[in-house]
């Protein structure tokens, strides 16, 4: 198989077409024009990696996990702000002594107040996720070329302190 240039748009013909003439007064392309050509503009990679981002960001909100140093990785978004809203709404300070880590795994929590630490860390962190989404579409508009699109990867876990 051989390509060809025709206005603008390559054509493959095997050297049976060519010997039909199919190939007359085409431009032959090299290899490397080939790849040129079929390679994804900077606008339509930009476009790729901006979906990519709406998805992860749409995920991350969902199901993102936040490390809390010194604490552990626990689960975030809405739903884990739910939850600890309703611990410390129906929980005296005797009675919790632990908090759920994302791996399964309790934590020792000295009551309310430290529960209440860990809910202002994942309203901290989604502060951060949205911070963070912004700073990859700036990245992302910024990029000149794929090799700059390649480098902008996405954090699976956002860090936060208690």
């Amino acid at each position: 198989m051989r390509y060809f240039l025709k206005n603008n748009d390559v054509y493959a013909y095997d050297d049976e077409q060519i010997a039909l003439g199919y190939a007359e007064g085409l431009k032959e392309l090299t290899e490397e024009e080939l790849q040129e050509k079929l390679a994804p503009s900077i606008d339509q990679l930009k476009e790729g990696k901006t979906a990519a981002l709406n998805e992860w960001y749409k995920n991350m909100t969902e199901n993102f996990k936040v490390n809390i140093k010194d604490f552990g990785v626990v689960e975030g978004g809405y739903k884990a702000l739910v939850q600890i809203q309703a611990i410390i709404d129906t929980s005296d300070d005797l009675a919790v002594r632990a908090y759920p880590l994302a791996n399964g795994k309790m934590a020792k929590v000295s009551g309310v107040e430290d529960i209440k630490k860990i809910k202002k860390a994942l309203q901290r962190a989604i502060t951060g996720l949205n911070a963070l989404k912004t700073i990859y579409e700036a990245k992302i508009s910024k990029a000149k070329n794929s090799a700059d699109i390649e480098k902008i990867v996405f954090a699976d876990t956002v860090q936060e302190t208690l």
